[in-house]
Formats: C-alpha cells, structure tokens, sequence
C-alpha cells in the first residue's frame, strides 16, 4: 500500500493495523535496526501550560511535583502523538525553549518548565536504549550528533530515504485539533520502534526506553525525547522549577516573562516518592523572546 493511501486510510484504520502496514515497511528498509548505545543527555526539560500563576483554578494549585511528570493514565482522554488514550509517555525536550514552544504557548497564560537532571551512579550517567526518528533531520541539528554521527546514509537506497522522509513529515506535521487521526500513524510507528527487542552477545534480550525525534520548533535546531516513565523516574529527578507569563504570542516569536522560582522539598528515600514544592515568592523577572 503506497504511503499517501496509509495517510489517507488513517480514519478509518485502527492502530493495530496501521502498525502492521507500517511495520512492513519500517522492516523492508531495515529501518529498525538502528541502536544508539550509551546515548546520554545532561538535562531534560518538560514544560505545563496553566491558567493561573499558582495552577489550573484557585480550587487547583500546583503543590506537589506529580503535576511536571508524565500524567496518570486516567486523565489521558485524547490520543497524541507518540501515545493512545490512557496510555501515559513521558515527553521532553533537550531545551527549556523548546519544551516551551511545544506545548503551544497562549498570551495571558502560565507555563512552568521543570528542568531534570540524572542522577551519577559511580560517576557514571544513565544509559539510552533508544531509537532516533527522522535521521536526515537529526544528522542536520546543530550541536547533537553523537547518535547518530557513525550512521552512513550513502549505504542506503532511495526507499530507506522515502521512509525517512515520510517519518520526518508525520513527526514533524503540526496537528489539529480535527486532524487526530493523523496520530494514529505515529502511534503504530513509536509501536514499532519501541516493540523492538534488541539482542546482545549473550543472547539476553532487551527492549528499548524511548526514541527521539525532530522537534516542531524546527528553528531552534532540536529535539524531541519520548520515553517509557519507569526510565525516567528511576533515572532522573526534578532539578528545579520555572514559571513564565505568556505575555504574547505571533507566528515567529513568543514572549514570556520569568515570575516564580520552585524546588522540591526534603529528599527522596525512593524514585516513585513524589515531593512537595517549595515555591519562592512571586516576582517580575526577566523577558525572554523564544524565536521559532
């Protein structure tokens, strides 16, 4: 089936068999079997989108960081792009601008971005099992090459470059709020790539924590990151917290003013504990322009 008829079909087609037309495809091409070992990022940021400075309403204020992780289950009622209904992900971004322009910023509200950092186990930080998405792309990006430096796209045919460039156009596409069907197509692919069972000299079997792929924010030359929660909360802890008023947003440009600091309290006796946040008094800070 043609790509254009998969996209078009996607209505109509469940992710399940979208998953299996993609996964044809992904395997014809060989496409699956790249494995960026010991891939490691320094920081990663998520950003939340509110109505108020405080939080969602004066009855729902933000106290505790379960608000900046990925979200439970039950309150995903709308598909997105890597993950179904119900179905909770971890998405974030390599930058603070990024994770800011990509929750689509509205003038007069709040975003707050919370900054991750992993922690060192003997001095060592944690390792990705990942599966990079859109490799032209990412082989563009300023400054993040080190997964995918070593990957030759000269020894690749003309169809390995056709399903790149399709996977770069439906992870890349800004999606409406009518058009939800599109992400049934990155859902079966983020299925494919994930589902991907890796095997070592040993024979021992391994599955992957996420993928990444090119952000929307195309200008600002990054990405995106996806990973399974249980990855994330094991390995990384909230290093701070930011909130910014949106004070006004164009085509090109957004600008947001700095108006409140955060941290967590105490420490963690384990990863899953979740910590109140300590919020430092309000203030009138810095204006940042974020081009896009």
């Amino acid at each position: 089936m043609p790509y254009s008829e998969i996209t078009s079909k996607s209505k109509d087609l469940s992710i399940q068999e979208l998953k299996k037309l993609i996964g044809s495809i992904l395997s014809s091409v060989d496409y699956g079997s790249i494995y960026c070992r010991n891939q490691t990022f320094s920081g990663l940021y998520r950003a939340r989108q509110h109505e108020q400075i405080d939080g969602e309403s004066d009855k729902y204020s933000f106290t505790n960081e379960k608000e900046f992780w990925n979200p439970p289950e039950c309150v995903i009622k709308k598909i997105g792009r890597c993950n179904n209904i119900e179905e909770s992900m971890f998405y974030c971004s390599n930058q603070f601008e990024t994770a800011i322009v990509e929750v689509r910023p509205q003038a007069n509200k709040f975003i707050t971005v919370a900054n991750f950092l992993p922690h060192k186990r003997d001095n060592q930080l944690p390792s990705f099992r990942i599966k990079p998405n859109c490799i032209q792309h990412l082989k563009k990006i300023k400054d993040f090459k080190s997964c995918i430096a070593d990957y030759n796209l000269s020894e690749r045919n003309s169809e390995f470059i056709k399903v790149d460039n399709l996977l770069d156009d439906l992870f890349t596409e800004i999606v409406q709020e009518d058009e939800a069907h599109k992400y049934k197509i990155t859902n079966a692919i983020t299925q494919c790539m994930l589902h991907t069972k890796l095997v070592n000299e040993n024979g021992d079997q391994y599955s992957m924590n996420g993928m990444i792929y090119p952000s929307i924010a195309d200008n600002l030359q990054s990405i995106n990151i996806l990973m399974k929660p249980i990855y994330v909360i094991n390995h990384y802890y909230i290093n701070c917290l930011q909130t910014f008023k949106v004070l006004e947003v164009t085509k090109k440009n957004i600008k947001v003013q700095l108006v409140r600091n955060g941290s967590l309290k105490g420490k963690k006796e384990h990863p899953s504990e979740q910590l109140d946040i300590f919020w430092h008094p309000k203030f009138d800070g810095p204006i940042e322009n974020i081009k896009f």
